[in-house]
C-alpha cells in the first residue's frame, strides 16, 4: 500500500509540472487586441470605476485577463 502511495504521489507531481511548463496556455489575449483607458471615476475608500474601449470583439475569458491586468496594474500605481 505504501509503493501505491508513493507511486500516486510522484505521478501526480509529474503532473503538475507538466502543467506548470505549458505556458503558451496561460496568455488568452491575442496579439491584434487592443484596449484603452477612457475615464475613471472614484469615490475615496468606496468605488473606482474605469472605463475601457477595446479595438475588437473578444471573449470572456480574454475580458477577464484585460481586467485582471488593469486591476493589478491599478492596485500598483496607487
Amino acid at each position: 500500500m505504501r509503493d501505491f502511495l508513493v507511486i500516486l504521489l510522484v505521478f501526480i507531481l509529474g503532473i503538475q509540472l507538466i502543467l506548470a511548463g505549458n505556458t503558451e496556455g496561460n496568455n488568452k489575449i491575442h496579439e491584434d487586441l487592443t484596449y484603452r483607458i477612457i475615464q475613471e471615476n472614484e469615490i475615496p475608500n468606496i468605488k473606482r470605476s474605469i472605463d475601457v474601449r477595446i479595438n475588437c470583439r473578444v471573449s470572456e475569458d480574454e475580458l477577464h485577463e484585460i481586467a485582471q491586468t488593469i486591476k493589478n496594474t491599478y492596485l500598483f500605481d496607487r
